[in-house]
Formats: structure tokens, sequence, C-alpha cells
């Protein structure tokens, strides 16, 4: 694996505040379980940065914009626009093979998934209705969580080695999808939000 941060999609115009729409699994759930023994077991890789439990998440699209610069009017409008993209789509469950390396970091990637890609598909449609398309950015390559970020190269085999009998494929029912502002700190190989907004999934 190489280095994460150094990939362009990690040079923000501003490391703190970045707009994101997530998933947040909850804190009792499977996935957060699965993460903690995988965490536990890369912390022997000096190269791997592991993401601290309260702040992994599952992408859903990430904005080039920050809060102070969307006006208060089209706040409002981009809230129920949003709104009502996301009253229309029925929860769904998310299937996630183990975490493994994967080029950048090790991540567990989720089986294609229809639901997950309509809901995206709405929430870029919501956030353009809005008159905010300018500041989309393309969408994730799929559904998926990460367990660690590489901040140092670091050998796959030696992962897949460490990751053996611990990480287990697990699932995550998608009933919310928050707006966050996201602190990137490349330095340390993590990041950090604050959650905005939420909206229920019926």
């Amino acid at each position: 694996m190489h280095r994460f941060f150094d990939r362009p999609d990690t040079r923000w115009r501003s490391l703190h505040g970045a707009l994101h729409f997530y998933v947040l699994p909850p804190a009792e759930g499977s996935l957060l379980a699965t993460h903690d023994r995988v965490a536990r077991a890369l912390h022997v890789h000096p190269g791997l940065a592991v993401q601290p439990a309260e702040y992994v998440h599952m992408t859903l699209q990430r904005l080039d914009g920050y809060r102070p610069e969307i006006d208060d009017d089209t706040w409002a409008v981009a809230d129920r626009r949003i709104s009502e993209a996301v009253s229309r789509t029925p929860q769904f469950c998310v299937e996630y093979a183990a975490p493994r390396p994967n080029g950048h970091a090790v991540e567990a990637i989720g089986s294609p998934n229809p639901q997950w890609q309509r809901l995206v598909e709405a929430i870029r449609s919501a956030v353009t209705a809005s008159g905010l398309g300018g500041m989309l950015t393309p969408a994730p390559y799929g559904p998926h969580y990460t367990s660690a970020y590489c901040v140092a190269d670091t050998d796959d085999a030696a992962v897949v080695d460490s990751l053996r009998g611990v990480g287990h494929p697990t699932d995550l029912v998608v009933d919310d999808v928050a707006l966050v502002a996201v602190d990137q700190f490349p330095d340390e190989g993590v990041f950090t939000f604050e959650v905005l907004r939420t909206w229920s999934l019926p």
C-alpha cells in the first residue's frame, strides 16, 4: 500500500470543515465490533493509521464546499431538497466483505448494491437542485468503510497476515444519512467530523 494522503482527492481547499454525506454505523453493531478487532491487529504496522471507532463511516458524497460558503436561504433549500430525496428512499442493508488492503487503505468493500447507488444519485440530484451542483465531487467508487489509512508504504502481504482470522464480513443497515463537517489530519492519518444534520430513511 502507498500513502493515502498523496492522492489528489485528499488535497482539499481547506482541511477543516469539508461537507460530506455519511452513513454512520451504530455504536453497538457488528461493524464496529469487527473494526475493533481489525484495529488491534493493525497497530503493529507503523505505516498504517487506524481510524478511531467514533469516526468510522461510509461515504455517500463529498462536497468541495464548506458551511460558511453557503448562505442561509440556500442552506434551507438544500435541507428541504435532501429531506425530500431521503424520504423517498427506503432503508436497506449493505453487505461488506472482510477488510483487506486496497491500494492506499485497509477497507471493507460492499457488494454491488442498487439501493446504495440510488441513494447516492438522489443526494447528488438534491444538491444540484439546491443550486450547489458546482460543489459536487465524483461519487465514491462503491459502498465501503475504512479501518486504517496508509501513511507510509506498507507491505500488503504483511497486512493480510495480520488480518488472518480477525477481519470478517459484516453488514450495515442504512437507516440514516448524516451531513457532516470533516477535518483531515494528514500527518496523523485520520479524519474526524462533526454531525450537522441527519435525515432518517423510511
